[in-house]
């Protein structure tokens, strides 16, 4: 983010996209996955996804200065609307093609190549393909650096921009927005799948672990109630994008922030009383929480973006972007605790929690008409 500011948003983006390129072409070539020492370290699975890790968080501070850069006035929430639905469009290829690529792929080819597991390196470099593509046209399609930082901020001021803008209330509020929002994602894809698995497996409906110490086989019982789950929930994603980029343009960004929050109070509340993943009431939890995850996203990237000017956009959007990692660490390692020491459902608490007290700071922030800094 706050690189950015120097060199323009192209340069990170496409590097960003390079860099997710070149580690996921690798992943099938990693010779083992936690090394022992520092000469498996650079062949090790861990490095490669330290690469990705680089990269995808380089890009996902782009999109949301970008939205900034291209966005006047009250569209800024309809784009990023746009690029929610984007996104989606993406998670449904990923799920429908790229993750059963590998049975797709003719065997008697593949038989003939003379390297271990053709289908899944096939898989993984055409998927590297994709993003080189990606990177390739955002060096060519977007904008040169007219948003670039004309001064001579040395990296520490640059910093500090970002984080003591947080004195100011609606900035705070984004970034709080920004926790919540990827908390929500977090949970709801780390818990669900291990709910179900040990659900079924408390029922009898799938047959118990031989042994702790081994790799977990998921049966085809909990896939099938994961994916009907998890599908409802992205079903709600895709279709919400582009209603919560309206939303939040009619609204404003500030107000616009309550709904999702609210929305998030009630869907995760339904989540972590439930007994059982099954039921009607389960599957309007899914609906609900789908949504509560990209109108908190779309509101709070408009949000912030209405809060930065094209000197700072940058800046701010790495620290938001920071706010939503520290929201992921906080809901997985925290929520993992809770999980297995108190209950499967009560990992989905720290959202529901999150997303009250992110409600009950918008609505005070509403009333106390704190003024909006419009670029």
């Amino acid at each position: 983010g706050f690189l950015s500011d120097r060199i323009g948003r192209k340069t990170v983006m496409s590097s960003g996209l390079i860099l997710m390129a070149i580690a996921i072409f690798l992943y099938p070539w990693a010779q083992v996955v936690f090394p022992t020492g520092l000469a498996e370290f650079f062949g090790s699975l861990i490095f490669y996804r330290l690469i990705f890790a680089s990269g995808g968080s380089a890009c996902t501070a782009m999109m949301t200065a970008i939205i900034g850069d291209y966005a006047r006035g009250n569209t800024r929430a309809r784009i990023a609307g746009c690029t929610g639905t984007a996104a989606g469009l993406g998670a449904l290829l990923s799920v429908l093609i790229l993750v059963r690529l590998p049975l797709l792929l003719s065997k008697t080819l593949l038989d003939q190549v003379g390297f271990k597991r053709p289908d899944i390196v096939f898989t993984y470099s055409i998927t590297s393909a994709i993003l080189v593509i990606a990177a390739v046209s955002s060096a060519l399609l977007m904008a040169g650096s007219e948003c670039q930082i004309r001064d001579e901020l040395c990296l520490k001021d640059r910093v500090l921009t970002g984080f003591l803008a947080v004195k100011r209330p609606l900035i705070a509020l984004a970034y709080l927005s920004g926790f919540v929002a990827r908390a929500d994602s977090i949970a709801l894809n780390l818990f669900i799948g291990p709910w179900v698995e040990n659900y079924l497996r408390k029922t009898g409906e799938c047959p118990p672990q031989q042994s702790s110490l081994g790799p977990v086989v998921r049966c085809a019982a909990a896939k099938r109630l994961t994916s009907n789950l998890m599908g409802v929930s992205h079903l709600a994603t895709l279709i919400g994008a582009p209603v919560f980029g309206i939303l939040s343009d009619r609204l404003g960004p500030v107000k616009a922030v309550a709904v999702p929050s609210l929305i998030g109070v009630i869907s995760f509340g339904i989540l972590s009383s439930a007994s059982e993943p099954k039921g009607v009431l389960i599957y309007i939890g899914m609906l609900l929480s789908g949504s509560a995850d990209i109108g908190m996203i779309i509101s709070s990237m408009a949000l912030i973006s209405s809060q930065s000017t094209p000197t700072q956009r940058g800046a701010l959007s790495g620290v938001y972007s920071l706010f939503g990692a520290i929201g992921i660490i906080v809901t997985s390692k925290l929520g993992g605790f809770l999980f297995d020491n108190y209950g499967e459902t009560t990992a989905f608490y720290i959202v529901s929690i999150s997303s009250a007290i992110l409600f009950i700071l918008t609505v005070l922030t509403i009333l106390m008409k704190v003024r909006l800094y419009q670029i």
